[in-house]
């Protein structure tokens, strides 16, 4: 078995739902000081009474914020916020110090992960006539 160092644990931190007029920024819920914080996007373009597009997104400690271009269709007025369907994830920072089970150096400290911790989640179920045996009905169901 290898073990090496640098290992680190995402942890879900909610989800930004797209269309026109909504707000463009979000906080990762439970954030954890030192995390690297990711968007993953699920829309980058919207076509809906215009062509919007995602250019950028900037982030902020636990602050996300995106950045935004395009036009309505002529006559229509442009929208003043638009948002981008996406998931908002934190990926846990180093360990300072761990007294508890074993030590990988540079790594998440996975003896501080509490049963209340939002790792380990499925944040999307099929809609389908598909039934699959063990999973819930919720949005969100913990694996």
């Amino acid at each position: 078995m290898e073990i090496t160092a640098g290992l680190r644990c995402p942890s879900y931190g909610g989800a930004i739902s797209g269309g026109l007029g909504k707000v463009n920024t979000a906080t990762v819920e439970g954030y954890v000081s030192g995390s690297n914080v990711i968007f993953i996007p699920t829309q980058t373009v919207i076509s809906d009474e215009g062509i919007f597009k995602l250019d950028s997104v900037s982030i902020s400690g636990a602050n996300v914020t995106q950045n935004w271009s395009g036009n309505s269709n002529p006559g229509l007025p442009n929208p003043q916020r638009v948002a981008f369907s996406g998931t908002l994830w934190q990926i846990l920072p180093v360990s300072q110090n761990s007294n508890v089970g074993l030590l990988v150096q540079n790594s998440t400290d996975f003896t501080a992960i509490t049963t209340a911790s939002r790792v380990g989640y499925c944040i999307y179920k099929s809609q389908g006539k598909r039934r699959y045996v063990g999973l819930g009905h919720s949005d969100h169901c913990r694996i």
